[in-house]
């Protein structure tokens, strides 16, 4: 391919829709917007695509860039499992990355959530222990006043009889 048939790759109107497509609801606020973004970003794109060309042309070791990009394909093949490509829809693209990142997030959480619960209960329970002593207590407080209140009548009786005039 030649430097210029960069552009020339799909054809340019369904390049834009498929653009268009990832970023609808921006598409839909502004569509002129949207199109100076593509046209920006394919610019960009074709400029760095034909520097890193350049650069590989002047460096002279496209021999060692192509034996090193063989080598990624050959490691890549005995893994076994096919590299994550995207589908071209970012949605599901998204959530395929992001799903399992979640569900341990959800786990984790939810492991918290029952150790802070079982917690709760624990402090729960301590409390209701120590509102029974403290109600245990009251009626041994009870208990001790009525039984002083009892003694001290029947001293202040005991004195009314010893002072008595005989």
């Amino acid at each position: 391919m030649a430097e210029g048939d960069i552009g020339t790759l799909a054809p340019s109107s369904y390049r834009y829709e498929r653009f268009t497509n990832c970023y609808k609801h921006f598409h839909q606020l502004d569509p002129e917007v949207t199109k100076w973004v593509y046209d920006k970003f394919v610019a960009q794109l074709q400029t760095s695509i034909r520097e890193e060309i350049s650069e590989i042309k002047e460096e002279g070791n496209l021999e060692a860039v192509l034996n090193s990009l063989d080598k990624i394909v050959e490691e890549g093949k005995a893994h076994g499992e096919p590299a994550w490509r995207p589908s071209g829809i970012p949605e599901k693209d998204l959530c395929s990355v992001m799903a399992p990142y979640f569900l341990q997030q959800r786990n984790t959480l939810c492991h918290r959530v029952q150790k802070q619960e079982a917690k709760n209960q624990e402090l729960a329970d301590a409390v209701l222990a120590g509102r029974r002593q403290v109600e245990e207590m009251q009626q041994q407080v009870q208990a001790l006043r009525q039984a002083w209140q009892a003694l001290h009548k029947e001293q202040t009786e005991l004195l009314s009889v010893l002072r008595a005039p005989e």
